[in-house]
Parts: structure tokens; C-alpha cells; sequence
């Protein structure tokens, strides 16, 4: 065999053929051939012919140099008991073969069983061009009749499997698990073949769908400032749903000769409508195909494809970094992960709204299916943790790919073809249960709505969760659009509070670029994501999952962060919030206000959520050994001014008792001013809480 060809057609639904059933007993695939209802792959060729008619599919090959595969889908899971059946008869057999294929992939990774002109048959597995004998080649134990039916069985039972010829073991062997969903016919040479069944016989899965649907839903196209008669596809839509990356193909204003896929945007007017898509240029885009992987919430960060020379031309495959810069994009930088390795043909990543977990699509040593999904942590020095197996509840026997990590940093979306679905590849869902990301809910389809008898796969959505974005050719203005569909209650993600703002120097009052960290202030100001302001405009966005107490400050060398801090352990649904942050810059003289410490009403006992805000006081006064600052506490005009006096002190005198447990004594000083420096008036409790605050001053640098 000199070549390859998969030809694959249409798609199968396994809720066709009715409740689940035993092995061996009523066939999940009963096809007789009425129609092509059941997706064969059928096509007229100079070399090669399939069609359906009166109750057969006639298959006819007439190159001797040509491997020719007829196929569809089915979920054949390879761990449990199967049998396939088929009665064939054959024609006009000169030289070649023809067979049995099963558990073949996208990529012509099969298991056969090929029986020759002169009735000699060969069982194998063809894996990355490798054929490796599962048996010894041998002689049908009869002669291999033309113009009668031949029954053809491949049966496993247990660890064991069968295969038989009109009623007659031929061998056994052990079992060898295969990966792939594909299954149908081989033929080669010069060989016409009638089939007049073929059963599968396994027992079916249910289908585990999301619990709420929405009726009728149809795909909506996002219109000609989107689409266009050119290829648009891989799609990315931004957290706050304002800006959309497409990668466009074929168009005459991208780069290169050959005219590949570029990557360009659309921004919503002031209105909401989208404007005219246009190519984002250099340095992104190059002579190679260009695509976007993932958006930060940030907006000023990109996860692209491939990997870059400093001049901006392709150097190859991989995946690369991009920042905002004054001008534009960066160059983007190569990602650089500990024991990257993948033996398969492609690879498919995801970026995590927190900007510090790396999901990807890999075939590894301990790869279970044809792909799994891996994961990679960012580390210190900014190279990524080697990837980790995300474990067997999201990884199915086949092919697991286009991982999409939602806005609330635990919803995982990706496509399967191994987890029971309508069609090829399902659109699924799955839930975070630890820090590990090894552990997960079962995976649910996201349904018949969503997932169709062909195949599903790249989805994004923005922080809202309403609506997933997808491409497809389904009723495209050309090869293929963009789309979006709204999502089942059920499958969308948890949800969010989207926080935007601008950073500021406290000094000036003018924007920074600056980088923003956020926290926990339950979970002793544990770190959960970071990201960057514009370097023009100081705008920045974060994503906060509901169901926490936050923290989040900017950072920048040579200025002291003013923190914020987030309560959102009630909201139950998506939410915005503006919050600027302030950099004040270290002289002295300079004060910043310490938002996340926290005591009781009337009390100077400091809550734990306070720790995490001292801690970084802390850390400036070991990155600046010669710094000193005040603790100033400062009340409201609650209570009398003696009392209030003598509850900011003491207030800020736990202040300086936590830095002593700590090591640090001598360099701060507590100084309570009741309520003799208010920063508004007492009118309106917004006022009083303004007033109510204990700042850190520099005193000496």
C-alpha cells in the first residue's frame, strides 16, 4: 500500500437504534442498507466507486495502487465486548484485498482484517505508518468463492478476540485496545464488492446530558461585517464579549503568497453591533497560518500559535506568548514547557482566565486515548510545569481535544470523540473539583441542540457564558462562518464578577501600565490569577468567580500598591464592577491606604483576612532595608474623641505587633489620629467608611 486515503462521510447517532443492549444479543447497528441514513462515506471516483442501492452498498476498485477505506462513526469502546458482522460478496477480484476495519482514527490508525484474491488473510494494526501483524498471515480454510455471500465476524470476548469466515474460527489472539471511532471496509487493488449487512453488536451508553435544553435553538450568523465569502474560523471572543479574534483564510490582503490563515478582529461600536473585520497585521501575522488561541480577560495579552524569530517570521510549530505594547502587539515569545513532548500529528491549547494553567490536546507515553487532555502550571522563572495527565473522568478511549477553560476558571468545555454523543465529535462539559485539575465531574453532553450528527468542536465564550462562538459551514456565506448559539442553563460556567478599571499613579492622577495580582482573602491571600493594564491607556480586567472574599492590587517597581477588595460570596448571577487602583509612588511623604485590613465593630483585634495585606507590607520593607513608615489609624466621628483616639492606636498598634511576629521591629511606628483627618465628611455612611481607614506613610527612606 503506497498510500492512504480515509474518506469519511456523515456520522452516526447511537440514540438511531433505540435502548442500551448487551454484546451479542440485538445489534446496536442493524444496517440493511434502505439509505445512507447511517452516514457511509459515498463518492464516485476515476479510481473508485461507492454507492446505496436496492437494499446494498456496492463498493468497486479498479487502481491496484490505491488503499481505499468506506467508513462511519460509532462509539465502539474498546473495553467492553463486541462483535461486528457483516455479508459481503465478491466480484471481479484480479489482485489486492479487501476486509474489516475497525477502531480507525482521522488519521489512518486502524486494526484490519484483509483477505486477499487467492483467499489468503492478514489481521493487523496500522498505526503512524507502522503495520504490525496482531496474527500470523495464514489461508482461509476455504476458497473464497466470487458471486456468493461471505459472512465476516470480528468478535471480542473479555481479553480475548475472534474472528471468523462463514461460520469457521479462524484465530484467535489477545485483545489490543485501539483508539479510534471509525469502522467499515478496506479494499485495494482491482475488486467490486456487494454488502448486504453489517451489524455492530455492543452494548450503547447513555448519552449524559446537560439537565436543561433550550428548544428550537438555531445557530445565528454574525453577519457580513464578520463573514465573508473567505474561510473564517477559530474564533475567540474577549471576557468582556467586546472584541472577537477570527482567523480568516484565503483573503487577498493577508500575508504570504499562499494567502493562510491570518488572524483579524472586529470591536463592538458604541451601539453593540460588530464592526467590519480587519486584518491585525504584523507582527502577528506572517507568511504561516496565524491563529489565536486564547484572549486574557486582560485584553492585552494573546496566546497565539506557532513560535516566532525576532523579526516576526514563522519559525515553526508551537505556542507563543503576545503582550500589548505602546505601538501594538509584541513579538510574541515562545512558551517554554518542561518535557514537551506529543507524537501526534497536531496538538490543541487553552489558556486559563487566570493566566497560569495551560490546558492542552496531546498524545503522550501515558495517553490513554488517541489524544488526552494535559495540563501545565506556570512557574516562577515563567516556564510551565511538564504536563500532567488530567485523569480518566475527562479522557474517554478516543480522542479528546479543543479544551475551552470558562471565565470561572473550573468549567471546562472540549470536544470527544470516546464519551457518548450524537454524532463524531461532541461538544462536552466537565466541573474543577480540586487545585489539582486532575479531578472532574462526569463529563455531560451539551445535547442535540448543540451537538449535531456532524462534527462539534471550538467553542469559546465570554465572561456572560450566555452564548458559545463557533465556526461552521452550515448555512455559511462561504467556507465556513462565524456563529454563536445560546447555551443551556445547565452547561454554562458559574457565575463571574467582571472587574474593569483603570490604574493610575496617585501622584499624577495619570494612567500606568502596571501588572494586577489578585487573591484570596479566605485562603491566607493565597495568589489565584494575575494580568496586565494597557500600557497607553492603564485599563485593566479581571475575572472573579463568585462564591469568594478577594483582594486585588496592582504592582509595579518603584510604587506602592493601594489594594481593593471584592465580597462576592452572594452573587449568584454574572456581574460588572469599575474599580480604578491607585500606585502611589515611593518617596517620603508618600501614604497609601490599606484597604483589605479588617477588625471587628468597636475591636482592634485584626481578622485573618487582614494577613495577607500585612504580608505584603512585609515584603516592601525587605525589598527597601532602609524604609521606616507610620501605621496611622484613623475612625470615623462616631463616639467621643477620646475613645476614638484610643481605638485608632490601639488598631494600629496590632498593626506593628503583627510585623514584630514577623521579624520586623524598629522600622514602623503606631500612630492613631481618631477622627481628626477625615478624607470627606461623616454626612452619609459612604462617608464615615471612607474615614474609617489605616494607611501606611513613609517616613524615611
Amino acid at each position: 500500500m503506497n498510500r492512504h486515503s480515509l474518506l469519511v462521510a456523515g456520522l452516526f447517532s447511537l440514540l438511531c437504534f433505540g435502548s442500551s443492549v448487551k454484546a451479542q444479543e440485538t445489534p446496536a447497528l442493524h444496517e440493511v442498507f434502505e439509505d445512507n441514513r447511517n452516514g457511509w462515506s459515498l463518492f464516485e471516483r476515476p479510481y473508485a466507486k461507492s454507492t446505496i442501492a436496492k437494499g446494498a452498498m456496492y463498493m468497486d476498485v479498479a487502481d491496484g495502487d490505491i488503499g481505499f477505506f468506506n467508513q462511519k462513526h460509532f462509539q465502539l469502546d474498546p473495553s467492553k465486548d463486541f462483535k461486528l458482522e457483516t455479508i459481503v460478496e465478491v466480484r471481479n477480484f484480479r489482485n489486492g484485498s479487501f476486509g474489516l476495519v475497525w477502531g480507525a482514527d482521522e488519521y489512518s490508525n486502524y486494526q484490519a482484517m484483509d483477505i486477499s484474491q487467492n483467499g489468503f488473510f492478514h489481521i493487523y494494526s496500522f498505526k503512524k505508518k507502522k503495520v504490525t501483524p496482531i496474527l500470523r498471515p495464514d489461508f482461509l480454510p476455504t476458497p473464497l468463492e466470487e458471486a456468493r455471500k461471505h459472512t465476516i465476524v470480528v468478535r471480542k470476548t473479555g481479553n480475548e478476540i475472534f474472528f471468523e469466515f462463514n461460520g469457521q474460527l479462524l484465530a484467535q489472539a489477545k485483545f489490543t485496545p485501539f483508539q479510534g471511532t471509525y469502522l467499515g471496509f478496506h479494499l485495494r487493488g482491482q475488486v467490486s464488492v456487494k454488502v448486504y449487512e453489517f451489524n455492530i453488536y455492543q452494548e450503547t451508553p447513555e448519552i449524559r446530558q446537560a439537565e436543561s435544553t433550550i428548544a428550537n435553538t438555531v445557530k445565528e450568523n454574525l453577519g457580513s461585517k464578520i463573514n465573508s465569502q473567505y474561510s473564517e474560523k477559530g474564533v475567540v471572543i474577549s471576557a468582556d464579549g467586546a472584541t472577537l479574534y477570527v482567523a480568516r483564510g484565503e483573503h487577498p490582503k493577508n500575508f504570504g503568497s499562499l494567502k493562510k490563515d491570518d488572524i483579524w478582529f472586529s470591536e463592538k461600536d458604541s451601539v453593540g453591533e460588530w464592526a467590519e473585520l480587519q486584518n491585525i497585521g504584523a507582527p502577528l501575522n506572517n507568511s504561516g497560518n496565524n491563529f489565536v488561541i486564547s484572549a486574557a480577560p486582560d485584553g492585552n495579552n494573546l496566546l497565539v500559535a506557532n513560535t516566532y524569530l525576532p523579526d516576526g517570521r514563522n519559525l515553526g510549530g508551537g505556542v507563543s506568548l503576545t503582550k500589548r505594547s505602546p505601538t501594538g502587539w509584541s513579538i510574541p515569545e515562545n512558551l517554554v514547557i518542561n518535557d514537551y513532548y506529543n507524537n501526534a500529528d497536531f496538538v490543541d491549547y487553552c489558556l486559563s482566565p487566570n493566566q497560569n494553567v495551560l490546558v492542552m490536546a496531546l498524545e503522550r507515553n501515558d495517553t490513554k486515548g488517541d489524544m488526552d487532555l494535559y495540563c501545565s502550571f506556570l512557574k516562577s522563572d515563567n516556564t510551565w510545569s511538564a504536563p500532567a495527565h488530567m485523569g480518566q473522568e475527562v479522557n474517554s478511549f478516543a480522542m479528546d481535544f479543543s479544551p475551552f477553560i470558562a471565565a470561572d476558571n473550573e468549567t471546562l468545555y472540549f470536544s470527544s470523540y470516546g464519551h457518548p454523543g450524537y454524532g463524531s465529535a461532541d461538544i462536552f462539559v466537565s466541573r474543577r473539583l480540586d487545585d489539582t485539575w486532575t479531578k472532574w465531574t462526569e463529563p455531560e453532553n451539551l445535547g442535540p441542540d448543540i451537538n449535531t450528527n456532524t462534527w462539534e468542536a471550538n467553542y469559546t465564550l465570554d465572561a456572560r457564558g450566555e452564548y458559545a462562538y463557533l465556526a461552521s459551514v452550515q448555512h455559511s456565506m462561504g467556507n465556513s462562518d462565524i456563529f454563536r448559539i445560546p447555551l443551556p442553563a445547565s452547561a454554562r460556567p458559574k457565575p463571574v464578577v467582571l472587574v474593569t478599571g483603570i490604574v493610575l499613579d496617585a501622584s499624577t492622577g495619570q494612567p500606568i501600565e502596571a501588572q494586577i495580582k489578585y487573591f484570596s482573602l479566605e485562603d491566607q491571600g493565597k495568589e489565584l490569577g494575575q494580568a496586565s493594564s494597557h500600557p497607553v491607556t492603564g485599563r485593566y480586567t479581571i475575572i472573579l468567580p463568585a462564591g469568594g472574599v478577594y483582594g486585588f492590587n496592582a504592582e509595579r517597581d518603584g510604587y506602592i500598591p493601594e489594594s481593593a477588595n471584592l465580597n462576592a460570596s452572594d452573587i449568584n448571577m454574572y456581574a460588572e464592577l469599575q474599580q480604578n487602583l491607585l500606585l502611589a509612588p515611593i518617596n517620603v511623604g508618600a501614604s497609601v491606604r490599606l484597604n483589605n485590613i479588617f477588625f471587628n465593630t468597636n475591636e482592634a483585634v485584626l481578622q485573618k483576612e487582614s494577613f495577607a495585606e500585612l504580608d505584603r507590607i512585609i515584603k516592601l520593607l525587605q525589598a527597601h532595608p532602609k524604609m521606616e513608615i507610620e501605621i496611622a489609624g484613623h475612625t470615623d466621628n462616631t463616639g467621643t474623641a477620646d475613645y476614638n483616639l484610643k481605638l485608632s492606636q490601639e488598631r494600629s498598634q496590632a498593626v506593628i505587633d503583627y510585623l514584630q511576629t514577623k521579624g520586623l521591629s524598629g522600622r514602623a511606628t503606631a500612630k492613631g489620629y481618631g477622627d481628626t483627618k477625615p478624607k470627606t465628611n461623616n454626612e452619609t455612611e459612604e462617608g464615615k467608611s471612607l474615614n474609617r481607614r489605616v494607611e501606611i506613610v513613609i517616613q524615611k527612606m
